[in-house]
């Protein structure tokens, strides 16, 4: 998460359309009020994008698509999931992955590839879900900062 000041967050407001609000109407874990985002893309900070709440100024994810990372990833969504989101092909459906600095260790970075959001393209409806997969790493470090000593 990190902050965002009250005058940039109220430009980006104003930039909101229906056709760029994501959906989540259970909310994220642990933040169940908060069901409305916006996906902010930055070319230089690319592969990661932000996950912006539309309700909380101070309340944003950093994303990737887990794919970029770790190209063999094939999660394999439940059906009851992808049903709450209209069953969308796969075409239409964006996978990410939130990613995480590690408070005892901040110089790196995890993931959590067990628990992807799932996007319907179509709808912009999207949720949190929690893959059968029990070979999949509910946790795993997608990057650490060499140390300088």
């Amino acid at each position: 998460m990190t902050s965002q000041n009250s005058s940039a967050f109220d430009e980006l407001l104003k930039r909101v359309t229906p056709q760029s609000t994501l959906t989540f109407a259970l909310g994220l874990p642990g933040f169940p009020d908060e069901t409305r985002f916006v996906l902010l893309q930055n070319p230089e900070e690319r592969p990661f994008a932000w996950l912006q709440s539309l309700k909380t100024a101070s309340l944003s994810f950093v994303v990737t698509s887990p794919f970029v990372l770790f190209p063999e990833y094939r999660p394999d969504v439940p059906d009851f999931d992808l049903t709450a989101l209209d069953s969308p092909p796969q075409e239409d459906t964006l996978i990410l992955c939130i990613i995480k600095v590690v408070q005892t260790t901040p110089t790196e970075l995890h993931t959590n590839l067990k628990a992807p959001l799932v996007i319907n393209l179509r709808t912009l409806t999207g949720r949190q879900v929690i893959l059968n997969n029990e070979a999949m790493y509910s946790e795993i470090a997608i990057y650490r900062v060499k140390s300088m000593l």
